[in-house]
């Protein structure tokens, strides 16, 4: 892991500072004086890595203080499965620095996940750099399962043997650490909507028999003033294999006027859920 964040982290930043120097049209990072609070509904319908149900999400997004060029923020997720009694919640703090010298936005963010899977809980921290515009995105997350990381989800015994042999199989369930990363563009500007498309890639540590996990990870996003969204989300590993999620999000602001395409207070995006998958061991004395 050690390995790939080391050629990750120049590819996040090289182009990032590259791109330091574009302009944005017409002020679109407009940076209003007060305070901001957001308030989002999305429905996540499809599958995603390390988890096969869909779910509504409501997100609580505040900026409750700044100075000139410091935004501080706190981000308040709650997500419930279809079907079932599971849910999974995120909480993180951060901040996004906009200089006066460039267009570009530069935060970090600091988040605390949870996770309920079958009869057992899962928790995680993670750490997030980002540099946002209004043309180029650049994300970096990484994820560190803490507590309980397996979970002994099902067991079978079997001792009908002659000679006192027996066979034992066990299904773990176990959350696993990675990091991601992701480069967005602004492809079109329609008058209706803004369209953006990124890509971008993941690492999670596996376990012994499977190896570890290498994927890639597409999204098509169409906003409309910032207010409505809807993603296409399609990754592939050879684990998880292809999986395709659609997001719709409607996002209220709760106090003064939000100005359209203000990058400064666009959601962090992350991977929400904490990835678990399954692993089964059999043990035998013959």
């Amino acid at each position: 892991m050690n390995h790939f964040f080391g050629w990750m982290l120049p590819l996040f930043f090289f182009p990032a500072a590259a791109l330091s120097a574009v302009a944005c049209p017409e002020s679109d990072l407009g940076v209003p004086s007060c305070n901001q609070y957001f308030l989002s509904i999305r429905r996540n319908q499809g599958r995603s890595i390390g988890n096969n149900a869909s779910y509504t999400t409501l997100e609580a997004l505040s900026f409750p203080v700044h100075s000139q060029t410091l935004w501080p923020f706190l981000d308040l997720r709650a997500h419930h499965f279809d079907k079932s009694d599971k849910y999974a919640a995120n909480a993180g703090i951060g901040f996004r620095i906009a200089p006066k010298c460039t267009d570009q936005i530069f935060g970090i963010n600091a988040y605390y996940d949870f996770r309920h899977v079958r009869h057992a809980h899962f928790n995680q921290v993670g750490l997030g750099l980002e540099m946002l515009g209004c043309i180029w995105n650049f994300r970096l997350n990484g994820y560190l399962p803490v507590g309980q990381k397996r979970f002994l989800a099902s067991s079978c015994f079997f001792d009908g043997y002659t000679g006192g042999f027996f066979l034992l199989h066990e299904k773990f369930i176990d959350s696993l650490k990675g990091c991601n990363f992701e480069m967005e563009a602004l492809v079109s500007d329609f008058c209706w909507a803004e369209l953006y498309l990124s890509m971008g890639g993941y690492y999670y540590k596996g376990n012994k028999c499977q190896g570890n996990i290498y994927g890639t990870e597409y999204r098509l996003t169409a906003k409309r003033c910032d207010r409505y969204a809807l993603s296409v989300v399609a990754t592939h590993d050879c684990v998880f294999k292809t999986r395709v999620e659609v997001q719709l999000t409607w996002t209220i602001p709760l106090n003064c006027r939000w100005l359209e395409k203000a990058a400064l207070f666009q959601p962090v995006r992350r991977h929400e859920l904490i990835i678990v998958d399954k692993r089964h061991r059999w043990t035998r004395n013959f």
